[in-house]
């Protein structure tokens, strides 16, 4: 099943065929053409300064999996998992507006591809201190963070069911 959000030209259906990375490819590559975007990687490996600069400069699709939203004053954010590594965590936090907010709520799945405007990237050195009994203090560093952040100007969420090959 997928929800559409946010598309007013959106395809009108989409059907799925057998082997969802087949069905799901084809969708990355309309939402490229129609959203003139390209999709994330996602890898940590080709999160390089270069490649961090070129996709600020427009639109990307990230294929991820949605794991809590956030209110405040301006508004819901979700929070999605994109890539990580045994050194390098990247997550993403993109507004929603009310409508995709809703399909969100009604959807049966949190797996999506979210067509998203980025307007910062981030980098956090986590840091954990933890003291220890003889009154050392002992300092555990833990995996860096990349924060993705944006808007999202259309969402498709997609089944779990679709994600396994028939």
């Amino acid at each position: 099943m997928l929800i559409i959000s946010a598309c007013s030209d959106a395809p009108k259906s989409i059907h799925p065929v057998k082997g969802e990375s087949k069905e799901k490819s084809e969708l990355i590559t309309e939402l490229c053409k129609k959203f003139d975007a390209q999709q994330l990687a996602d890898s940590v490996e080709f999160f390089t300064p270069d490649y961090q600069s070129k996709i600020l400069e427009g639109t990307v699709i990230i294929d991820s999996t949605l794991k809590e939203i956030k209110h405040d004053e301006s508004g819901h954010y979700i929070q999605a998992e994109v890539a990580s590594n045994e050194s390098l965590r990247i997550y993403a936090s993109i507004k929603f507006d009310d409508s995709q907010y809703e399909d969100y709520l009604n959807s049966k799945s949190n797996n999506a591809l979210l067509v998203v405007k980025l307007s910062n990237i981030n980098l956090s050195d986590d840091l954990f201190e933890l003291k220890v009994l003889e009154g050392d203090t002992l300092f555990l560093r833990a995996k860096n963070s990349l924060l993705l952040t944006g808007e999202c100007l259309a969402y498709y969420e997609y089944s779990t069911l679709l994600r396994n090959d028939f």
